[in-house]
């Protein structure tokens, strides 16, 4: 089967390199098709690596031979894919960018997954990545299924949305919350192809125990982007430091915002308390996980509408056995359930959110009773060698299914 990515490897979504690593093992064979290259010099994570060699990437500038490649190797589909964009983008002006940039992109990758004997088409988020598979299914022909996580579903940067739950044998969510969103969003004829699976985490890989450094680190896991609440953590750290010294705030990821938020940081005279890592390769993250007192994960809900689904740095602290304080924002209750398996606080208020982080370091044994109970949901729920057995079964269905109809459709023609 070919993915359809944006950017592979990206270290932000782990949970996407896992599943394909757990698909291969289980003997699903796939191929990568990205948008987007990493950057050079960026962490990648060691299970990448057997998937870099075989990536095709999109060209860095569309390319006329690749469509006109593809309308002569399929004509039919060729013509139905290049309608497609067209229509749609009279429809829709503001659409005619990523329909065009989708049309190339489809056409370059149709000969490697002809060549590599793809059976199915998998795009990960509803966005460009689903637009592609979009336009890949009418040229090639192929299955398409669909997994949709949070901005694809909560902004309007999924464009014919609808339509592509329409053309897909079957969409995934990784949160009841989302799939409940859906439920109410979209026509009831597509609800039964809606599934809930769940994101995981390999139980057996890490070798991390919760050992806490001496000096109080807090730590925040994230890209710097305004969904993951960091002004509003910034602000809690200037209310806890008037209660106590010692702490440290260690702030792993990078992004758009950085510069405002080191600018903050200064102006709340916190700036000597709060290290910003940068971006931090997977062993990393888990070192600093098991070095810090408490995860933070203030998620918040963007100006645009964007959120979390669950966080997965959030199952990975409770792997480790680090105590977590979250908000209450999106699926984070689906597993945080407040003071069962962590603190869960209002999204957008510093000072009860410090009052969280207080009881965290103030009270380390009722603190360590949640991380426990939240190591034990997670090994129970979120083991991705049992999750991604569902999904598993939708894709072999789904190609058996797909084999299968011309067989009946000769039968059914017999006398």
């Amino acid at each position: 089967m070919a993915y359809l990515l944006d950017q592979f490897p990206s270290v932000s979504e782990t949970f996407i390199l896992r599943e394909m690593a757990q698909l291969e093992r289980r003997g699903v064979r796939i191929l990568p098709c990205a948008l987007v290259r990493p950057e050079v010099g960026a962490p990648i994570h060691q299970e990448a690596e057997a998937f870099l060699a075989r990536t095709v990437y999109r060209p860095a500038r569309p390319q006329v031979g690749d469509w006109l490649r593809a309308c002569v190797r399929w004509p039919k589909g060729g013509a139905s894919g290049t309608v497609l964009a067209i229509a749609h983008s009279l429809r829709r002006p503001g659409h005619a960018r990523e329909m065009a940039g989708s049309l190339a992109a489809a056409s370059h990758f149709a000969p490697a997954i002809q060549a590599a004997g793809v059976q199915h088409l998998h795009a990960q988020f509803g966005s460009m990545p689903a637009t592609i598979g979009l336009m890949l299914a009418e040229i090639t022909g192929l299955s398409l299924s669909l997994s949709l996580h949070a901005r694809d579903i909560f902004t309007d940067e999924s464009i014919l949305l609808r339509q592509k739950l329409l053309e897909s044998e079957f969409a995934t969510t990784c949160t009841k919350f989302a799939r409940d969103r859906l439920l109410a969003t979209q026509p009831a004829a597509l609800h039964g192809r809606l599934h809930l699976v769940r994101h995981g985490i390999d139980i057996t890989r890490t070798t991390r125990t919760h050992r806490p450094a001496r000096e109080p680190i807090i730590t925040i896991v994230g890209r710097l982007v305004e969904k993951k609440g960091h002004r509003v953590l910034l602000r809690a750290m200037q209310m806890l430091r008037r209660r106590r010294t010692d702490l440290m705030l260690a702030v792993a990821g990078d992004g758009p915002l950085r510069g405002e938020l080191e600018s903050l940081a200064e102006s709340l005279g916190i700036a000597p308390l709060v290290n910003f890592c940068g971006t931090l390769a997977q062993e990393q993250i888990e070192e600093l996980l098991a070095a810090s007192r408490v995860l933070v994960a203030p998620s918040v809900v963007a100006a645009d509408g964007d959120r979390d689904g669950l966080p997965n740095v959030i199952l990975e602290a409770a792997l480790i056995g680090t105590p977590i304080v979250a908000s209450e924002v999106s699926a984070i209750p689906e597993f945080v359930v407040n003071r069962e398996t962590g603190l869960l606080v209002p999204p957008d208020e510093p000072r009860r959110l410090a009052d969280a982080i207080s009881a965290v370091l103030e009270d380390p044994a009722a603190a360590h009773h949640r991380a426990e109970e939240a190591r034990r949901r997670v090994t129970a729920e979120y083991d991705i060698s049992r999750n991604v057995q569902a999904l598993e079964a939708l894709l072999r269905e789904t190609v058996t299914r797909r084999e299968e109809a011309p067989a009946r459709r000769r039968s059914a023609d017999q006398p």
